[in-house]
């Protein structure tokens, strides 16, 4: 266990759902029993993995975090809409669909990983032979700049767009955490009364969709205008920032971290698995794919657990013992990891990780079986 969430930290996700297997073979460990466990590994790995990093800088932008916030805000109502419905799902599937549901998540992962990983290589392998020019340097930023013909405008909207990609914690992306959090469990709270019957359930359910759906048009909108500002003012983008020039762009994105944080809520996959791969295939920056993803999985991680915690469904003694080993590991994965990829550049090192994680997930799932 402990090897395996150091290897996933290392490889930009928490190591919760890789773990999943190990919890069913050596502590003998059902799946209901598993994935609250696996949610609140989630936690401790990407707390602490957020944390350790939150100094850290985008690697060819200094001025702006690595954490992508646009892409947190757009997608932070569906997370939270997901975690509820997988919540619930848990409860109420079979063991084998869950198990099912986990192992076809891990091997689309598994595949579109090596994928990106194979073109990261190859571009290095390029790099390094001198058939393209790469590299984050400054003067290379300088030149690539130069081409663009741009001049970077410095008006007040634009100054304001800067400082906030350089903070974590603005005072309106607090309100719209907190704002989120206090409506799903308000809407936990009415939805697991007793006296409630089916009809008043799907109401509340109804209700918590369209509160959520509202807060995601009204990011969508705000994210729209701040790229009205980026184009009007010829904003220095990077090669590999995320764009959204459809709304289409937009449904996809919220979608995919909707289905994750199901399946994080369902199955104990902490929403990593599916988002470092998605990011991937986005041309996210594997640096800033992981510190977006496990920002994401944290959130997703938190909601389920606590979620989790508030049914009562939630092992304290292995959750405490699990917590530790993830501090641990997560410390272990992260440092080393960061080290190697600043003396190498290679950022091939991450996606080559998480394939690893990934494969030993999906071979260790059948094992569960043979070994019982």
């Amino acid at each position: 266990m402990f090897t395996l969430i150091t290897i996933s930290n290392a490889g930009g996700v928490s190591g919760a759902g890789s773990n999943i297997p190990i919890m069913l073979i050596f502590f003998n460990l059902s799946m209901k029993e598993s994935v609250p466990l696996s949610a609140f590994v989630g936690c401790v790995a990407t707390l602490f993995r957020f944390a350790l990093n939150y100094s850290q800088k985008h690697p060819h932008r200094p001025e702006r975090n690595t954490i992508n916030y646009e892409v947190i805000e757009i997608t932070m109502p569906a997370v939270f809409l997901g975690t509820f419905i997988g919540v619930i799902l848990n409860q109420i599937c079979p063991e084998m669909i869950k198990v099912t549901v986990f192992g076809v998540t891990v091997a689309w992962s598994l595949q579109t990983t090596h994928m990106k990983y194979l073109q990261l290589k190859e571009k290095e392998r390029k790099i390094a032979a001198g058939e393209i020019t790469g590299g984050t340097s400054a003067k290379l930023l300088e030149e690539h700049d130069m081409e663009k013909n741009t001049i970077e405008a410095d008006t007040p909207d634009m100054r304001k767009i800067k400082v906030e990609e350089s903070q974590h914690f603005t005072a309106e992306r607090v309100v719209f955490i907190v704002l989120c959090f206090s409506i799903l469990f308000g809407t936990q709270i009415i939805y697991k009364q007793p006296d409630l019957d089916a009809t008043k359930q799907r109401l509340v359910f109804g209700l918590f969709t369209f509160a959520m759906l509202g807060i995601t048009y009204n990011r969508v909108h705000k994210i729209k205008k701040i790229h009205e500002v980026k184009a009007r003012d010829n904003y220095n983008f990077d090669d590999h920032d995320t764009r959204f020039d459809s709304f289409q762009d937009v449904l996809t994105l919220s979608a995919f971290c909707m289905i994750a944080a199901i399946l994080c809520g369902l199955t104990g996959i902490a929403g990593g698995m599916v988002l470092g791969p998605l990011f991937l295939k986005y041309n996210m920056l594997p640096s800033v794919m992981s510190g977006t993803n496990q920002y994401i999985t944290m959130v997703a991680s938190i909601s389920v657990a606590s979620q989790f915690i508030y049914i009562n469904f939630m092992n304290y003694y292995f959750a405490a013992l699990f917590g530790v080993i993830a501090l641990v590991s997560a410390f272990t994965g992260i440092t080393v990891v960061n080290k190697i990829v600043a003396k190498s550049g290679k950022q091939s090192i991450i996606a080559g990780l998480l394939v690893i994680v990934l494969l030993s997930a999906l071979i260790s799932l059948p094992l569960n079986y043979l070994l019982r």
